[in-house]
């Protein structure tokens, strides 16, 4: 977990891929992987490439730890102040990779379809982060999240693209047959939901046991509801990215 030379460097020589295989970081928030998705669909469409494998991982540990020694040394801390904290007390660890590849290389017939992208970026200071050495005294990463702020923000950002995303798919809310969504907490999902119409019995929730895995959370429940073999054969799976910035990106797969 670097900022240099790009994680994907490390990746690519793990990996033993070839060397005219091209290495590329995308970083959006909690939006990685699924911007990765499409710039790859889009390689793959403009015939640049046939294949690609987008990797994210997120890795919690210093954030979880930097903020608790932050919040121990603290003897001013209220009730009102320690809030902008308390998200980053949720960040779980976690890691997740999806193959792209051209039809014709398919062997299973799962398609992306495409999808819709929307911002809001007046809200770009709602959840910040970053490493503050001079501050804490150390290189760990620390962020403050005005979480109250920002689901409502999220979840009124949501509605469009989604809105959106239905119009590029041309689909209904009844013809979602699962849904994977970024995984802030409960009352984020559930209040998500409810404001785009749909069952919250269409969903695969993971962060009671995982946390809010950042980018990698999406993909994470993806993978771990195809392990337990909860999508059916011509599913329409909805994938509901929200990240801090604000942005949001959805998109529809043909399962």
């Amino acid at each position: 977990d670097q900022l240099e030379p790009a994680t994907a460097s490390g990746v690519h020589h793990a990996t033993q891929l070839p060397q005219n295989s091209l290495v590329l970081d995308v970083s959006n928030a909690c939006l990685g992987l699924l911007n990765g998705m499409v710039f790859l669909a889009n390689m793959i469409e403009m015939g640049q490439i046939r294949a690609g494998i987008v990797v994210g991982t997120e890795v919690g540990r210093d954030l979880v730890e930097g903020t608790i020694d932050d919040l121990l040394e603290d003897s001013t801390l209220t009730r009102k102040s320690i809030k902008n904290h308390f998200a980053s007390l949720t960040i779980g660890s976690g890691s997740a990779a999806i193959l792209l590849c051209d039809r014709k290389l398919s062997k299973t017939g799962h398609r992306l379809l495409g999808g819709s992208f929307q911002t809001d970026t007046s809200s770009h200071e709602l959840c910040a982060g970053g490493v503050e050495a001079q501050k804490h005294g150390d290189h760990r990463p620390r962020m403050q999240t005005d979480s109250e702020s920002l689901l409502v923000a999220g979840v009124n950002l949501a509605i469009p693209t989604w809105e959106a995303t239905k119009t590029t798919l041309g689909w209904e809310n009844e013809d979602v047959n699962q849904v994977f969504t970024h995984q802030v907490g409960k009352a984020h999902r559930k209040l998500l939901l409810d404001k785009l119409g749909l069952d919250p019995a269409l969903d695969y929730p993971t962060v009671e046991r995982l946390g809010n895995t950042g980018a990698a959370a999406l993909p994470m429940a993806w993978a771990l509801g195809i392990q337990d073999q909860i999508l059916q054969d011509d599913a329409k799976i909805a994938l509901l990215g929200i990240g801090s910035g604000l942005n949001s990106l959805m998109l529809g797969v043909q399962w």
